[in-house]
């Protein structure tokens, strides 16, 4: 009956490291929340890349994220004029980007394809000659 005691009293005291070693883990990975705005725009080309922090979430704000060449990152509030305009900006660019590489994978298959099928011909009329001779 001792023994049984000890196992159970083992197995609690695990868990109860376990649950809490993960819940240390846990905080010490969380992301910063933006608890602030920054009103002061910040210039486009400074600007690497974006994220949203939403309400939902663990944090108390909805938030536009810009992360800037300095990395640093910048909070700003999602209905200012500036934060928009930033926004469309940072979406034609993509757009721009992805029309440039769908086209550039189109005209990859168009060359492959071409080049194949002169490499056949050529190999064709290579092996021809040589059997005949």
């Amino acid at each position: 009956m001792a023994l049984m005691g000890i196992i159970t009293t083992a197995t609690t005291l695990l868990c109860f490291i376990l649950v809490h070693s993960a819940q240390a883990k846990a905080s010490s990975v969380a992301p910063k929340c933006c608890t602030s705005y920054t009103r002061s725009p910040v210039p486009f080309y400074r600007i690497t890349g974006v994220a949203t922090q939403t309400f939902k979430e663990n944090c108390n704000l909805d938030a536009i994220i810009f992360f800037t060449v300095k990395k640093n990152q910048i909070c700003a509030n999602p209905r200012d004029r500036w934060v928009l305009i930033i926004l469309r900006k940072l979406s034609d660019r993509l757009k721009k980007m992805a029309e440039r590489s769908a086209l550039d994978q189109r005209n990859k298959g168009i060359n492959l394809t071409t080049s194949t099928t002169e490499r056949y011909r050529n190999i064709t009329e290579a092996l021809t000659v040589s059997t005949a001779a």
